[in-house]
């Protein structure tokens, strides 16, 4: 039976990729990265001669790490300096016509923003939207 699971295997990644080469070459050469490439993830960590290799606890070391190393900004809007001018933005204009515009230009190859909206979506019923 390990033999066949095998020669089943082989003969989907075989007709896999035909049909990828034939119809979509990104997808093909993104299935021959994936297989060239490791993940190695983060290595190993050394603190005090200590070796971590627990993924939890080099997490943990490096968020302490990089928060002692970045500062917080206040949330105040800045005062304009000495007597410059504080300068105006103009009024932001929106109209149908740019939203469409906008909505049929997007990338569908690209992945969804925060609101989980795929973008082949919004770019196919932008006159909808």
């Amino acid at each position: 039976m390990h033999q066949s699971l095998n020669t089943a295997r082989d003969s989907y990644v075989s007709n896999f990729l035909g049909e990828a080469i034939e119809e979509n070459p990104k997808r093909f050469w993104s299935y021959v990265k994936q297989l060239r490439q490791e993940d190695p993830g983060v290595a190993d960590l050394e603190i005090e001669g200590k070796i971590f290799s627990d993924g939890e606890t080099k997490a943990e070391i490096l968020n302490k790490q990089f928060s002692s190393v970045f500062t917080n900004e206040s949330d105040s809007v800045p005062q304009s300096v000495g007597n410059e001018p504080k300068s105006r933005i103009s009024p932001l204009i929106i109209t149908i016509t740019g939203v469409t515009k906008q909505l049929t230009s997007l990338k569908t190859n690209k992945a969804c923003s925060q609101d989980n909206i795929p973008s082949w979506f919004l770019k196919e019923y932008a006159q909808e939207i």
